[in-house]
């Protein structure tokens, strides 16, 4: 069909190959990841298969050559899981001559270099693998001026000790390398993510190119999923990091004590760990460096508490999780998560609640759903819900949750309290930013342009209060309006929460009058206390879920509270 700019192509139902492809490499990462290589390398032959011809053959303009790009590097992440599970399943040697061609085409991809010696070694052909890998050498000396990565020293190593060259034993003490495997248990009924998933993925099948560590930041609201996609994402790609998998939790630990543990996670003795946080950042580092080792760090708080911690070389891979933006972090992927598309959030409950629904459930689901912001946390406290009252529907649940007043207490128990994980975002901001997010929050506003925020908050410019709930992803960037003025939305249950915190914690005096009492640098102008007033409460001069009305009438005294 013909529309703006150009054209779209609505297959509907209908097959299409590419779905069909990144379905199977899927299956085969998680074969690959349980220990199944021959199914692994049985299911990526398959996906591979379905190449015919150039990708996006026929197709024009700079949009399909830089999409054609992307999909030529998953193709290659396939043929590299391809390759490593036959390397695994011990039939190397049936995937030498597909591996010849990809060197050929790909001269720099140190991985594919690396398991094409591999595959040679299979096959019975030391001498010319170790050709392979000078040759790998010469190229990359002479067009990077770089020498070969960890992976491809590992693999010439393994090359000569097959051939004779033996294998030193490993020596005492600080130096002996001890292989952690630390990642915490998958989630058996993770839902959704897919695009998500695929980015980090990418990130972890590559090492990337130059000296660096591969890096990918996963960041977004508390609650939103953050450590569940990373935990599932460090499983599927572990086996392409054989030295260990760490995990840490900086939500309450610092970078020093988490540099000892992973230390003494790879048989550093506690006796010979630094006292001191800089020298046990510079041994972790030296002791990763060569290494293929994966870093899962969970909930870091700041950049600097990340860059602590990054190994110093290529090879190894960090996959971070954080409620705030570390966009100072050098080199990252950053993958933000939002909520829960409306379908992947009712499967969510469905899955979690292992219930069997008929289609007037679903409908159910669906609103619970979007009761709960399409946020996992509360879509999981929502399903605790159902199995420990079997006895419910999904359609009584929805009715518990519909009132606002008691939505936050319908959604928590010993184990699950989304209230207080929104809590930890929203209570540790700045006074100024607090107030801003909570006055926004009382215009019920479903898009906010950035000058109502300034209006709301009482400032010229409110950028720095804006940046501040962004980067914090307690509001987001939706779209500019016009005449290009960005618009602001805040997600349903952080509203909620801002809105019952307001009510908590002012009086009813600060609530319905002039407040006696401001946060520092809010100004206490009487004209924007009424305004905030007049449309947290409804007053006809606020255009309801729309946009204030350009000028509202200024209230003397305090209108009263709604019934």
């Amino acid at each position: 069909m013909t529309t703006a700019p150009g054209y779209l192509l609505d297959t509907g139902q209908a097959w299409v190959d590419l779905h069909d492809f990144r379905a199977t490499v899927a299956q085969a990462r998680q074969a690959f990841a349980e220990g199944r290589p021959a199914d692994a390398a049985r299911l990526a032959d398959q996906a591979l298969l379905l190449r015919q011809g150039p990708l996006l053959g026929g197709t024009m303009g700079e949009h399909m050559a830089a999409e054609a790009a992307r999909l030529e590097e998953l193709l290659i992440a396939a043929e590299e899981l391809r390759a490593d599970a036959h390397l695994a399943a011990g039939t190397g040697a049936g995937i030498v001559p597909g591996l010849m061609a990809l060197v050929a085409d790909h001269p720099l991809r140190e991985n594919l270099r690396a398991q094409l010696m591999a595959a040679l070694h299979q096959a019975g052909q030391a001498a010319a693998a170790m050709d392979v890998y000078r040759q790998g050498h010469t190229i990359l000396s002479e067009q990077l001026g770089v020498s070969p990565g960890s992976r491809l020293r590992a693999g010439y190593a393994a090359v000569l000790r097959g051939a004779g060259g033996g294998e030193r034993p490993a020596p005492p003490g600080r130096d002996r390398w001890q292989v952690g495997r630390q990642l915490p248990a998958d989630i058996g009924d993770f839902v959704g993510r897919g695009a998500e998933l695929a980015a980090v993925e990418v990130v972890l099948a590559h090492d990337r190119p130059g000296t660096a560590p591969s890096v990918c930041v996963v960041s977004g609201l508390a609650g939103i999923g953050k450590t569940a996609l990373a935990i599932r994402a460090a499983h599927l790609g572990s086996a392409r990091y054989p030295d260990g998998q760490l995990y840490a939790d900086l939500g309450t630990a610092t970078s020093a004590e988490v540099a000892a543990r992973m230390l003494r996670a790879t048989g550093v003795p506690s006796a010979e760990v630094p006292a001191s946080a800089q020298e046990r950042a510079g041994l972790l580092r030296s002791r990763l460096a060569g290494r293929r080792v994966l870093l899962v760090l969970d909930n870091v708080r700041t950049s600097e508490q990340l860059s602590a911690l990054l190994p110093g070389g290529p090879g190894c891979a960090v996959l971070a999780t954080s409620r705030v933006q570390l966009t100072s972090v050098p080199g990252a992927l950053h993958v933000t998560l939002g909520a829960l598309p409306g379908g992947e959030a009712a499967e969510m409950l469905i899955t979690v609640a292992n219930r069997t629904v008929g289609e007037a459930d679903r409908e159910h689901a669906r609103e619970v759903a979007e009761l709960c912001g399409g946020m996992p946390l509360a879509i999981r406290a929502a399903a605790a819900r159902l199995v420990s009252r079997p006895h419910w529907t999904v359609g009584v649940l929805a009715g518990r949750l519909r009132p606002e007043s008691s939505r936050f207490d319908r959604l928590a128990s010993a184990e699950l309290d989304v209230r207080r994980s929104i809590a930890r975002s929203v209570d540790g901001l700045p006074a100024l930013t607090r107030f801003a997010l909570r006055t926004l929050s009382g215009l019920r506003l479903t898009r906010i342009p950035a000058s109502v925020v300034a209006t709301a908050v009482g400032l010229e410019d409110a950028d720095d209060v804006l940046e501040s709930l962004v980067t914090n992803h307690l509001i987001d960037f939706v779209s500019r309006g016009s005449p290009g003025q960005a618009q602001y939305a805040i997600p349903d249950l952080v509203r909620l929460y801002a809105w019952e915190a307001a009510e908590r914690e002012d009086s009813v005096e600060g609530r319905f009058g002039r407040p006696q009492a401001f946060p520092d640098g809010v100004p206490s102008h009487s004209s924007l206390w009424g305004t905030w007033r007049r449309c947290a409460f409804g007053s006809p001069h606020c255009t309801g879920r729309g946009v204030l009305s350009a000028n509202p009438p200024h209230a003397s005294s305090p209108p009263s509270a709604p019934a």
